[in-house]
This record gives structure tokens, sequence and C-alpha cells, in this order.
């Protein structure tokens, strides 16, 4: 036990050594990461209370998980992936935005709904007759705008994108590194 907390503490220190002479890049990779948590625990929320809504008309409590998994899955995929260092694959962020608003809309045409004074109506409705759905779908909103804004971030500003292809060189200097460093025994 005592030598994993020795291999950990010199893990962190040689990895601090490493972005020394690039504290931008490591500012860039926290915020990044701090951004797609954001991300990753809103729509975590969203789920939950929408699995928790439709699982509420079943009789067993079971299915609150299938529901969960089953809807997140696509958005697991596409989070992780925009976690690597690749700057070119977070515009598939834009993809899972627009999924989402066409998802959105496509519930709003089978309601019957095609404005935004009618979509308006539903929500306030929605928030007087089931507040918990109505709160699932403002979280739902409100990552929808997130996502859009992250990709934003991340692919068009050019210092983010300079930033990440620094951060895509070094990760590959990292792991020669770790290999050279820390051979597995």
């Amino acid at each position: 036990m005592n030598r994993l907390k020795e291999q950990r503490e010199q893990y962190r220190a040689y990895r601090k050594t490493f972005y020394k002479d690039y504290p931008q890049v490591e500012k860039f990779e926290k915020t990044k990461k701090a951004l797609l948590m954001a991300l990753f625990l809103l729509f975590l929320s969203a789920t939950a209370i929408s699995a928790y809504m439709q699982s509420r008309l079943l009789t067993s409590p079971g299915p609150f998980f299938y529901i969960a998994a089953f809807v997140m899955k696509m958005d697991w995929v596409f989070l992780l992936a925009s976690m690597t260092p690749k700057w070119r694959i977070n515009t598939a962020l834009y993809l899972l935005g627009f999924y989402h608003i066409m998802t959105t809309v496509s519930s709003l045409a089978e309601q019957g709904i095609f404005s935004f004074g009618g979509f308006l109506t539903l929500y306030a409705n929605a928030w007087r007759a089931y507040p918990p759905a109505a709160a699932g779908t403002t979280l739902l909103m409100i990552y929808i705008v997130m996502l859009f804004l992250t990709a934003t971030w991340l692919v068009f500003i050019p210092k983010n994108r300079e930033l990440a292809r620094q951060s895509e060189e070094l990760n590959e200097k990292w792991k020669n590194s770790l290999a050279a460093n820390f051979p597995v025994k």
C-alpha cells in the first residue's frame, strides 16, 4: 500500500515537471475536462429525471436503470471521445446537439406544437402539472446550449485549437515518457 502511494506521488511530481514548460496547455486541459464533466453531469441529471418519470408509469422500479442507460449511451460515447486531445473529434458535439434539437422538435410536433408560443404555453403548463418533467426538460435545454457553446469554444477559437494541437503533441511525449520512466513490471 505504501509503495502504491509512493508511486502515485512520483507520478504526480513527474507530471508537474512535464507541464512546467506548457502551463497554458495544462490550464486548457483542466478547463476542457471541467466543461465536459459539467456537460456529463447535466445530461445525467436530465436523463435520471426523465427515466424516473417514465419508470413511474411502470409497476417495477427496475426499468429505471435500463431506460437511463439506453438513453445515455450515445452521449457517453460522444463526451468521452471529446475528452481526447484531438480537437477535430470535438466537432461531434455539434452532431450531438443537433440530434437533441431534432428529437425535441419531433416530440413537440407529435404534440401538435409548431410555434414558439405553443412551446412556451406547453412548458408553463408542464411546470404546473408535472414539475419534475419540466425540470428535466429545463436541464436538457441547458445541456443543449452548453453543448454548442463548448463545441464552439473547442473548435472555432484558434487559440484553443492551437492549445489542443500542443496537447496532442504533449500527450504523445507523455505516453513515450511513461513507458521509458515507469516500466510495467
